[in-house]
């Protein structure tokens, strides 16, 4: 059985590149799966190396079979395999993109859960939509820095706007005095202005994309076109002047 721990969210990615039909993902706890034999798999495709090495032992590539694969490469699905059925009554999670029954009401749906449920009791639903993803684009970031002996950083954290939050804000409890009745002491939220300092923000996904592009070429001492050949966005201009 082949599994994988990759994020819906990519899953769906790529469903829009192909067009097909709403994506289904059935959750199991990772603890069980690792009781249940959970293995990497072995890519021999794009290793020849590897493959020569198992091929020149007949034996073990045979033991290994089912988690070797020959002719394909799902690696970047972060793919598991596990050389026995998996109990589907032990899922505790379904995420679909399917948000509507074929009765038209609208709510999370999979095939078949209802015939599911009854036989094997309440499972939890979630409704997964790309808008989800977008909206942690859309949000307000924060970046947090950490500098050597020297200045120089060393470090570069990105905080979303919750977590920002967590690390700034504080609970200080102060006593109120009621006019009737016994005095409470309540919490109240406040703002760590020496934590924050430590903080620049808010910025979007794109100021985030070219503060970090300018931090690779000041730690590189290069060109970070260079160093990142990969970058989705190669052609990012930098952050234009502001407006007086």
């Amino acid at each position: 059985m082949h599994l994988t721990e990759l994020p819906l969210a990519e899953i769906d990615r790529i469903r829009l590149r192909t067009k097909e039909h709403d994506q289904v993902a059935i959750g199991f706890t990772r603890r069980f799966a690792q009781e249940m034999g959970i293995t990497p798999v072995l890519y021999l495709k794009h290793n020849p190396e590897l493959a020569k090495r198992l091929q020149s032992v007949p034996a073990a590539l045979e033991a290994l079979a089912d988690f070797v694969e020959k002719d394909d490469d799902t690696g970047s699905f972060a793919e598991l395999r596990i050389s026995k059925p998996l109990p589907v009554q032990t899922a505790v999670w379904l995420l679909t993109t399917a948000n509507r029954d074929p009765q038209g009401t609208e709510r999370p749906w999979v095939p078949g859960l209802e015939e599911f449920q009854k036989k094997y009791g309440r499972i939890s639903i979630s409704h997964w939509s790309r808008m989800d993803y977008e909206q942690v684009l859309k949000g307000r970031k924060y970046l947090y820095l950490t500098r050597d002996g020297k200045g120089e950083v060393n470090d570069a954290v990105c905080f979303s706007e919750y977590y920002w939050e967590k690390a700034c804000f504080r609970d200080e409890s102060h006593l109120v005095k009621m006019p009737a009745g016994r005095d409470w002491d309540l919490l109240f939220r406040v703002f760590d202005q020496k934590r924050a300092s430590n903080f620049s923000g808010p910025f979007g996904f794109i100021d985030l994309a070219r503060r970090f592009k300018a931090l690779v070429a000041a730690r590189a001492g290069s060109d970070p076109q260079a160093l990142l050949p990969y970058a989705l966005m190669p052609e990012l201009p930098p952050e234009p002047p502001h407006s007086t």
